[in-house]
């Protein structure tokens, strides 16, 4: 185990980690919100906070296909970044996966 931090320094950290909270808003679309999948993208996006701390917004659209799938249930993701002078955004329709 490495050495221990001086008390000032241990409290300087803590405060840094919850001033870099990443605000997050999780949207459902066209099926009732899952408290399950909510929670799995909250767990991503402080992964990719401790990753990268320069993230300012996260949004994340969740989307129940219209038409009936053969293999489960699949949903179309939509994830939108905001970084210093930038949007990203990242999109996964489940017909782009299937074999």
């Amino acid at each position: 185990m490495g050495p221990e931090l001086p008390p000032s320094r241990v409290g300087t950290a803590v405060a840094l980690s919850e001033a870099m909270k990443l605000p997050v808003q999780i949207t459902f679309r066209d099926m009732d919100p899952s408290p399950a999948i909510e929670s799995a993208v909250r767990e991503r996006v402080e992964e990719l906070e401790r990753v990268f701390d320069r993230v300012t917004s996260c949004r994340v659209m969740i989307e129940s296909p219209h038409h009936h799938q053969r293999k489960g249930r699949l949903f179309h993701v939509r994830i939108d970044l905001t970084v210093p002078g930038d949007e990203l955004v990242i999109g996964r329709n489940p017909g782009e996966h299937l074999g």
